[in-house]
């Protein structure tokens, strides 16, 4: 819905540059500024006159209740774009990407850097044709996973005509507000992003402002305690003012003179939440408890909040209309099928005056209801504090999902509160669990708090599955972070008290790669891995391992054994394994067949660009 902008000359014409920038190449626009000053309408106004001048726009408006929800954001901003480019995409970016959008189930895990290679290439497909656009309102509530594609994306773009188009909210401290970290915009060379950021309206500004928006002309003296209380943000104003004409309708009025003073301060709370509780306040109950399910809910509909209240669809869009007369409700952007509060303030109000006892029972319906794993073990971990070994299992199932789907980062958080749910009384399911989160933990990059947190739990574990898990991980981790001698001793001593072929199998494959210094023990533990493991059970461990051994021989003096490497070779190209040796390319050199080397090498070099595999 067309909304007249007040009081922003400035800012428009900021859009309007960005809007003309968007036929060259990159462009970012960045608008910031405390809630309330009037970011999103200014973001509408920005993606209304790109869809005029003939730019594709990709718009997402994230809500906090997703900002820890995996791809959300990335889902919003292509789901009616994915059915053109997918089939444009190379076969690895277009599997991941279907997986991590839940679009098809995850066969095997993917890892997050392919997501943000597919999404560039998504990007470049798109604006091949015309100018685009990716537009995210209320970016600080991005969930990570898209965070973490899109900023791949963006800072890889040169030439093509896309343009990156953010509203983020900041605090405000003091005169000149608190200061927007760097968001998706200012990932573009400085020279291609303009920052706006949003300051108070000036009075007459105001006065526009009420005359349109609630048909209300106040006094002057009336006007200026309003916007002195306020602050000059729109919305705070909107709010004092709306107070104001129905506590003391006089004091809106000609005859309100110097008196009108004392109204404003009488109805001005200590903070704007106070104003918006207030407003909520004279709505029926009924509409309450629909809107605190529109508040707690992910993608909340009609359909969906009758359900978790127990009404029909017609009972629902009736307890709702006191809240669209009220202007507490509006329709979602792009999607008339979804309910959405008129502003993040609103919502936040609308849950903190809800009930303690309320708001778990909306989070537990809205946890049964849930189709995402992810989003339902949320709910239901907020509708109950206390350990229960159903939440924090449900917890790690979605941490095991959102891995698969290359959501590390969520994974490890999901896992970081499953093991604070966890009943004390389950001492080896919570082992089992510090162990995979401590993996995860790994994975997310950060080696040293997982070496921390594996050195104290592998001493404190008596199942023997696990210490074998716990320990191969905990060398990994030593190799990365001290010394691969120590990495050897640990797994020799592991390798000591393991009689089980397939384990002993795994720590002889792992030791074969820990044994650089030694060539003679490497050769040794990968001739034992062969022999131990099955190349139907387990190819890709199997071709590492076939392959490892004939170089370590080869390197110590003893005649080349060609159907190895081969073997391995077509062992791997069959299975795909994420992880793949690049050893083939090296051997092929070393026998001075020069054409297969750079053959091979240029077929790894592809893989990699495909699957995100930088390193």
């Amino acid at each position: 819905m067309s909304v007249e902008i007040v009081g922003r000359n400035a800012e428009q014409e900021a859009v309007e540059r960005f809007v003309a920038g968007l036929a060259i190449g990159p462009r970012g626009l960045a608008i910031d500024g405390e809630a309330g000053i009037g970011k999103t309408t200014l973001w509408q106004e920005a993606v209304a006159a790109a869809e005029t001048s003939g730019a594709r726009v990709l718009t997402a408006r994230p809500a906090s209740g997703e900002v820890r929800l995996s791809f959300s954001g990335l889902g919003d901003l292509f789901e009616r774009e994915i059915d053109e480019f997918a089939r444009r995409l190379p076969p690895p970016q277009r599997a991941a990407l279907e997986v991590a959008l839940y679009r098809v189930p995850a066969v095997d895990p993917i890892e997050a850097g392919i997501i943000g290679v597919a999404t560039l290439h998504a990007l470049r497909i798109l604006a091949s044709e015309r100018p685009l656009v990716i537009a995210v309102d209320d970016v600080q509530w991005l969930d990570a996973p898209s965070q973490t594609a899109l900023e791949y994306a963006v800072r890889r773009l040169r030439d093509e005509r896309v343009g990156v188009l953010t509203a983020t909210r900041v605090a405000a401290e003091g005169p000149a507000g608190g200061a927007a970290p760097p968001g998706l915009a200012e990932l573009l060379p400085e020279e291609l992003v303009e920052r706006r950021r949003l300051g108070p309206i000036a009075v007459g500004a105001l006065h526009h402002l009420l005359r349109t928006r609630l048909d209300l002309s106040l006094p002057r003296p009336v006007l200026v305690r309003v916007h002195g209380q306020s602050g000059g943000n729109p919305l705070y104003a909107l709010e004092l003012a709306r107070e104001l004409a129905a506590r003391r309708p006089s004091a809106t009025g000609a005859g309100a003179g110097a008196d009108a003073g004392t109204d404003t301060r009488d109805v001005v709370p200590a903070s704007l939440r106070d104003l918006l509780r207030r407003r909520l306040d004279v709505l029926p109950d009924a509409t309450r408890r629909q809107l605190l399910a529109i508040a707690l809910a992910a993608q909340p509909t009609v359909a969906l909040v009758g359900r978790v209240t127990g009404l029909s669809e017609a009972a629902v869009e009736a307890a709702l209309e006191p809240a669209r007369e009220a202007g507490v409700l509006e329709t979602q952007l792009g999607d008339e099928s979804l309910l959405r509060i008129g502003h993040p303030l609103l919502a936040a109000a609308v849950v903190d005056t809800a009930t303690t006892s309320g708001r778990r029972e909306v989070h537990r319906r809205l946890g049964e209801l849930a189709s995402d794993p992810e989003e339902r073990a949320r709910h239901f971990a907020a509708s109950s504090p206390a350990p229960s070994l159903e939440v924090a299992s449900a917890l790690a199932t979605a941490a095991d999902l959102a891995a698969a789907r290359g959501a590390i980062a969520t994974a490890v958080e999901l896992l970081d509160d499953a093991v604070r749910r966890w009943p004390a009384d389950d001492a080896l399911g919570r082992q089992r669990i510090l162990v995979k989160r401590a993996e995860r933990v790994f994975l997310a990059g950060d080696t040293i708090r997982a070496h921390a947190e594996l050195t104290e739990i592998v001493p404190t574990l008596e199942d023997a599955a696990l210490r074998l898990d716990a320990e191969i991980l905990l060398a990994t981790l030593i190799v990365y972070d001290g010394d691969a001698r120590d990495a050897c001793r640990l797994l020799e001593s592991t390798l000591a008290r393991t009689a089980d072929p397939a384990g002993r199998a795994r720590v002889h494959a792992r030791l074969a790669w820990m044994y650089d210094h030694d060539l003679a023990a490497g050769a040794r533990h990968a001739r034992s891995a062969v022999d131990l493991l099955d190349a139907d059970a387990d190819p890709g461990l199997y071709s590492f391992a076939l392959m490892s051994a004939a170089a370590a021989e080869l390197q110590l003096g003893q005649p080349p054994d060609h159907e190895a490497i081969w073997r391995g070779h077509e062992i791997q190209e069959r299975v795909r394994s994420w992880e793949f040796s690049t050893l083939p390319a090296n051997w092929s050199k070393w026998m001075d067949d020069f054409d297969r080397s750079r053959e091979l090498t240029e077929l790894y070099v592809q893989r990699a660009r495909d699957t995100g595999d930088e390193s």
